[in-house]
């Protein structure tokens, strides 16, 4: 799945990776705009519905960027692209997949390889841990 590609290798949020439509890849050069975010909130209590979807800024400014990716990703998100309207996940315009599916998704795919105890946030960890190695090496190589 495309969107646990995208996590494991910008480390984008789920509700981000639900939110992206194809017009934030940009055509010329291998990078991603993200400045929204895809969540399922709870209504007040005088509405029918218990929950809406709800398309909003991300938690923070500084979540608005910029995000350089990989070549293997750019490929394959090239070769995928839909029109600009739709939705990354799902390639069609007004129709976004929740984040509770793609968590779920996750959840099946790591069941079938064996792996118990793990959630999608944890993919943001996994970047974090390689961009943090990856500056270690970076920083060891310059002291020798």
């Amino acid at each position: 799945m495309i969107g646990i590609l995208l996590c494991m290798y910008t480390g984008l949020r789920v509700g981000e990776i639900c939110a992206l439509t194809w017009k934030k890849v940009s055509l010329d050069e291998p990078i991603l705009q993200v400045d929204e975010t895809l969540q399922r909130l709870q209504q007040a209590n005088d509405s029918d519905k218990k929950t809406k979807v709800v398309i909003s800024s991300p938690k923070s400014d500084s979540s608005i960027r910029a995000i350089p990716l990989p070549d293997e990703i750019y490929k394959l998100l090239q070769q995928n692209r839909k029109q600009s309207d739709a939705y990354l996940l799902t390639g069609l315009p007004n129709r976004y997949m929740e984040p509770r599916l793609v968590q779920s998704r996750f959840k099946s795919i790591l069941l079938d390889l064996g792996i118990k105890h793990a959630n999608f946030h944890a993919l943001r960890h996994y970047v974090e841990c390689l961009i943090m190695v990856s500056l270690s090496q970076k920083t060891s190589i310059q002291a020798s």
